[in-house]
């Protein structure tokens, strides 16, 4: 791939083997954030629990692997047998920190502030349970994250602080969301649910372009 280059892999556009910065990318403002991002195999055991959700077969044992695998796009969002409508399940991360409109000229800035992140590669993590955030047309649900993130977090957090820059000052709670609305079989599903474990092994930047989805900038 040349120097600059991107693929869409899936339902996320990959930028090059090259740095972050703005010259000939980014000549404004960006939205990014900082997530993991469990493998496919982790992401389809999840999504064949929420699809059986919708036939009325929520497996409260988490055993969802006996089901056959959906045909769907992965890149694009699905609704079940219900009508709710599940995120695509090419772009469930787990954000660790959202930073939102960075100018482009500090993108170099960013990766300077995550080369100093010791990521604890080799912590066992696991979607297991789930919850909701918001009420109504506003609910959020989610995956919940077993495995310690904590820390990871708080040293992103704090090495983007020491360089001036943005991020959410909200309580974390570690979390994959799954859809953006209120659904009963999905919920409970969510709630009996206990995934493939895995193993962290990177943290990644990732622009986010009402347009374009993600592209993921650099992995750690």
């Amino acid at each position: 791939m040349r120097a600059g280059a991107a693929a869409w892999v899936g339902g996320i556009r990959r930028a090059g083997q090259v740095r972050a910065g703005p010259a000939g990318l980014y000549s404004r403002g960006v939205r990014l954030f900082v997530a993991v991002f469990p493998p496919d195999d982790v992401r389809w055991d999840l999504r064949r629990r929420l699809a059986a959700a919708g036939n009325g077969d929520s497996r409260r044992n988490g055993d969802s692997r006996r089901s056959a695998a959906p045909e769907v796009d992965p890149a694009l969002p699905q609704r079940h047998k219900g009508g709710m409508r599940l995120t695509a399940i090419d772009k469930w991360h787990v954000t660790l920190a959202f930073l939102g409109e960075v100018p482009g000229e500090q993108l170099p800035d960013v990766e300077s502030a995550l080369d100093q992140v010791d990521v604890p590669r080799g912590v066992e993590l696991r979607l297991a349970g789930g919850g909701e955030f918001g009420r109504g047309r506003s609910t959020v649900l989610w995956a919940a994250v077993e495995g310690d993130l904590r820390g990871l977090r708080a040293q992103i957090v704090d090495r983007l602080a020491d360089a001036g820059l943005p991020q959410d000052g909200r309580d974390f709670t570690p979390h994959l969301t799954v859809a953006y609305t209120q659904d009963s079989a999905v919920s409970h599903a969510l709630e009996g649910y206990r995934g493939p474990s895995w193993v962290l092994d990177g943290i990644t930047l990732v622009r986010s372009d009402p347009n374009e989805g993600y592209t993921r900038l650099r992995t750690w």
